[in-house]
């Protein structure tokens, strides 16, 4: 059978079965040349067992690395020497210096004497036995009980004859002229046999547990009791950039930081952390470290082994993945959001181009519709600065449900009045009054334009979509309804999944992921019920408004500051020239000097000169950020009035802010500039009161 030591092991089973019948020749001959020539056929078998044996344990434990042309050589010169020496013992007594006949229970025997080549012939082999069984005996201690069993069963088996062969040689045989080495093969055969047929001897071989850790491309230490490294693999010399003679022996502490701090804990085991080893200079490699007891064969814990598998390489293809997907995210993000700003500025372009031209017939309702826009605009920018949509930190209000309506398909009008390839679609609607919803303005007008704007779509050929409003149970129910073609079962059932769509080459699948996220954080529910070629409803289930505002937002409105009859001089450092024009002509139309740069450092000379009152500074402007000149300034004039102008949503705990005493928020109105620059104003007056010059 091919297996592992099986070359060994049948040479012993014809190495014993040919020792038996020459040691039966021997004493079935009454002639003492034949009883000679049989007993020194005899030699071939006996000298060639030792080395027999030592070759298949080596094999049967993994280490026939060690059986090199050079080692069978000189495992066969010992052999061959005594087998020659018994041939020649006539002439060369060294092995055998002669025999007397006996006779005994009627049979002719042999009483063999030896000479001293002999008994050193006896040493080597029992020397070679011992070497054996002490490579085998390891094999039983530490393997499963399969293989314990096997080697147990082999050990005793090869044992017997040598055991009978030495109570032969040292007179202790209850019948001193029958070498009972050939009977005791019995036991042999009777051990090797069971462990061939029950044990599955030869077909399950037992490597040795060092060659498979000596292999690992894993790193191996073994931990003793005292704490300290008793073992290293290969790997681990590598991965340290140390010999196994310099770790064994020494402390997990001088092991590098992250690899002695897991090492020293005492948890639970087994255990598994991940580190990052390498310099300061370069990424590192990150591992795996599994931690497990090492116990004996009792059960008890005689230390911890560790294997250090390298993630390097996986984590970087994580990495990527992930980098991926995130680019494709913000690729996705960045269609959602462009086509959003393109809808609003429908709302600008449009009234204000009329403006312009000089068309004042609906000049109330252009602004209105201009204003309108912005503040969607706004507000669409501070949800992206605040993380997305349906961050928690964006405040639930009382929202007009209908009026929010009346606003979104005012806004979809260009959509849905367009159509597809001239199809005519109508809008109609079957409002309800309904209480005030808990809601997001700026979310619920974008769920509703999302929701028009997929009916559009769903009607390729025209139809009708239908917005309504009722009461159901104690909730608010809103509903858009399309004639369109609809959707099978499976498109429902994923339709809320980011990134998918119905649309080809069109969209990015976003629209309904958000707005179902967005009710949900509100407490309501989105619901969708379509059948192909029957339309398709989608249901905004909304909770009602309950007269309180959420904890983060519980705050007392500022009253609007008074308008200041002092007139300062106002430095404002901005390089966008809309922004400072709009800024400036505010502070211009109060009465206020006002002076405009458009450089970090030109502030900084401008304010060295302390005429100035208040300085309103852009945080990201060329030359020195805003909150840089402002520090330098405030050191330099302690009565200066500081105001950072931002685009940056900044978190209170932000240290550019301490330089500062208000912050005026881009986007922002000309109220608002003005009730700034008021605060602003009357700090300035407070401080030149209190510190003179």
């Amino acid at each position: 059978r091919p297996a592992p030591g099986v070359g060994p092991a049948t040479a012993s089973f014809v190495m014993t079965a040919c020792w038996n019948l020459g040691y039966a020749m021997e004493l079935s001959s009454a002639n003492y040349a034949a009883q000679l020539f049989w007993a020194n056929v005899q030699y071939i078998f006996i000298a060639s067992a030792p080395a027999i044996m030592i070759s298949f344990a080596l094999i049967y434990v993994g280490r026939g690395s060690l059986l090199s042309r050079r080692m069978t050589l000189w495992l066969c010169v010992e052999p061959a020497l005594t087998v020659l020496l018994a041939f020649a013992s006539e002439s060369i007594p060294l092995l055998r210096t002669g025999g007397q006949q006996l006779v005994v229970d009627g049979s002719v025997m042999v009483a063999w004497a030896y000479g001293p080549l002999f008994w050193v012939h006896t040493l080597y082999s029992y020397g070679l036995m011992a070497w054996a069984t002490i490579i085998l005996v390891p094999v039983i201690l530490r393997s499963p009980h399969l293989y314990r069993l096997q080697a147990a069963v082999v050990v005793l088996g090869i044992m017997a004859p040598w055991v009978a062969n030495a109570v032969y040689l040292f007179g202790l045989s209850p019948y001193p002229h029958l070498d009972l080495t050939p009977f005791s093969f019995f036991f042999y055969a009777l051990a090797i046999g069971w462990a061939l047929v029950r044990l599955l001897f030869l077909s399950v071989v037992p490597v040795a547990r060092d060659s498979v850790v000596e292999g690992l491309q894993d790193a191996v230490l073994v931990i003793g009791t005292n704490g300290s490294i008793a073992d290293a693999n290969p790997a681990a010399e590598v991965l340290l950039a140390r010999s196994a003679r310099q770790l064994v022996g020494s402390q997990p502490a001088d092991l590098p930081g992250p690899l002695a701090e897991v090492l020293r804990r005492d948890g639970p085991l087994p255990a598994q952390y991940e580190i990052r080893l390498g310099g300061t200079a370069e990424p590192g490699r990150v591992f795996e470290v599994r931690l497990a007891a090492v116990r004996d064969h009792r059960g008890v814990q005689r230390g911890r082994v560790a294997v250090l598998h390298d993630l390097t390489q996986r984590k970087r293809v994580e990495e990527e993945r992930v980098r991926s997907q995130r680019l494709l995210a913000a690729g996705e993000m960045a269609a959602g959001i462009a086509h959003n700003l393109n809808n609003i500025l429908v709302g600008i372009l449009a009234p204000a181009r009329r403006l312009q031209d000089g068309e004042t017939e609906q000049l109330p309702r252009d602004a209105h519709t201009i204003v309108l826009a912005a503040e969607r605009a706004r507000d669409l920018v501070q949800r992206l600065n605040q993380g997305g949509p349906t961050d928690a930190r964006i405040p639930l209000v009382a929202v007009d449900v209908v009026a929010v309506i009346h606003e979104a398909i005012e806004a979809s009008r260009p959509k849905w009045e367009a159509g597809a390839a001239g199809a005519e679609i109508s809008v109609e609607t079957q409002l309800v009054p309904v209480p005030l919803a808990r809601c997001d303005r700026t979310g619920l007008h974008d769920a509703i334009l999302n929701l028009l704007f997929n009916a559009a779509d769903a009607m390729p050929t025209g139809g009708t979509a239908t917005v309504r409003t009722r009461m159901q149970e104690d909730v608010i129910l809103l509903s858009v309804t399309d004639s369109g073609t609809g959707m099978d079962a499976e498109t429902v059932s994923r339709v809320f999944e980011p990134f998918f769509t119905t649309k080809v080459n069109i969209g990015t699948g976003l629209g309904l992921t958000t707005v179902h996220r967005s009710v949900q954080r509100w407490g309501g529910d989105l619901r969708v019920d379509s059948r192909p070629g029957a339309g398709t409803t989608f249901s905004l289930l909304l909770p009602p408004w309950n007269g309180q505002l959420e904890p983060h937002v519980q705050e007392e409105a500022l009253p609007p500051a008074e308008e200041s009859s002092e007139k300062v001089r106002i430095l404002i450092a901005e390089d966008e020239a809309i922004v400072a024009m709009v800024l400036a002509d505010c502070a211009r139309n109060m009465g206020h000097r006002v002076e405009v740069v458009d450089d970090g450092s030109l502030a900084l000379t401008t304010l060295s000169g302390g005429d100035v009152d208040v300085a309103i500074l852009d945080l990201g402007i060329p030359g020195a950020p805003g909150d840089e000149v402002a520090r330098q300034a405030r050191a330099q004039d302690p009565r200066l009035t500081t105001v950072l102008m931002s685009g940056w949503a900044l978190e209170a705990e932000d240290v550019r802010l301490e330089s500062f005493d208000f912050l005026l928020q881009k986007p922002f109105d000309d109220r608002q500039a003005r009730q700034i620059i008021n605060k602003a104003v009357a700090m300035s007056h407070q401080r030149h009161t209190d510190l003179p010059a």
